[in-house]
């Protein structure tokens, strides 16, 4: 089990990249939805983000005590980086693809410091993440 103080400071990593997956998810599916037109992808994305949302509520903790560890004012990453130039649509997808899966990788660690089966279960989130990347890049 964490020590007190750590659990405070896994639930923020925990919160951030929750909605670093989240957000990257969301990119992916209106991509698909609104530029590609492609309805199945749009789903599968957004199914993804649901079953992300369903595993997050999973955890051992109420979400209220996950969004009361974060700390946006007090966040050392929070300044503004220079971003590389998007060339297109596919870079912004790809952006955000990545970003999905390196925040489902994270959750799947940090989480099994506090519930192991919760980290098979973002694992698993994250392969599907992967083969739909696959298929999407297929038809971008």
């Amino acid at each position: 089990m964490v020590a007190p103080v750590s659990r405070s400071r896994i639930l923020r990593l925990i919160d951030a990249n929750f909605n670093r997956a989240k957000e990257g998810l969301r990119v992916c599916e209106d991509i698909c939805r609104f530029v590609m037109n492609r309805g199945e992808l749009a789903r599968n994305f957004r199914g993804i983000r649901h079953d992300l949302l369903k595993i997050l509520l999973s955890l051992p903790f109420p979400y209220d005590k996950i969004a009361a560890s974060r700390d946006v004012e007090g966040d050392s990453g929070r300044k503004a980086f220079l971003r590389a130039r998007l060339s297109g649509v596919k870079d912004v997808f790809l952006r955000n693809i990545k970003r999905s899966e390196e925040a489902c990788r994270v959750l799947e660690e940090f989480s099994g410091l506090m519930h192991p089966a919760s980290s098979r279960r973002f694992q698993a989130l994250r392969f599907k993440i992967y083969a739909l990347e696959k298929k999407t890049l297929n038809r971008l």
